[in-house]
């Protein structure tokens, strides 16, 4: 499901992860060592920043992130906020994605990916019988469940693709 956000928040959000001020840590991956390649895939390091894990709060940065998932999913509790960003690689293609996985394997939990800016690396879903992509448009988030296989794509023409990574339990 595509869920568009209010002005306000997306230009918050925006400004707050592309400020001198906000802090990113380099991942050497972007999933975990056991999850799914094949031919097209390509992980890549990525910067991320943890807001929401192992029940409580880790960021300074929290209130604005809880506050743009809090204006449009309705949830019990949060498992964890992440964003995360990845840039441009040499020998890319629009057809690479990085390691196929699944946020949480069991159900009733949700995941909202969303889009912090305009960007070309597109997120890939994987169903049984075809493969989605949907090309990141800032200011808009894809809720699904969390057992989904999908990927993110790192961008060719985007200077970075920034995303948050909301997992909630329904």
């Amino acid at each position: 499901m595509v869920l568009n956000f209010d002005k306000k928040l997306v230009d918050m959000i925006y400004m707050l992860h592309t400020s001198n001020e906000f802090p990113w840590y380099y991942q050497a991956q972007t999933t975990n060592p056991d999850a799914e390649k094949n031919h097209l895939t390509f992980d890549t390091p990525q910067l991320t920043h943890v807001f929401y894990k192992d029940g409580k709060e880790n960021s300074d940065f929290y209130k604005p992130v809880k506050e743009l998932l809090d204006s449009r999913v309705e949830y019990k509790s949060i498992f964890r906020i992440k964003a995360n960003m990845t840039t441009p690689f040499k020998n890319n293609h629009k057809s690479f994605y990085r390691p196929i996985h699944l946020d949480i394997p069991e159900s009733g939990y949700k995941s909202l990916i969303y889009y912090i800016n305009d960007s070309d690396g597109d997120t890939v879903f994987f169903y049984s019988d075809m493969v989605k992509r949907i090309k990141p448009k800032m200011g808009t988030g894809i809720l699904f469940d969390s057992n989904m296989p999908h990927a993110g794509s790192n961008p060719i023409d985007s200077k970075f693709r920034m995303v948050l990574n909301y997992i909630v339990k329904i």
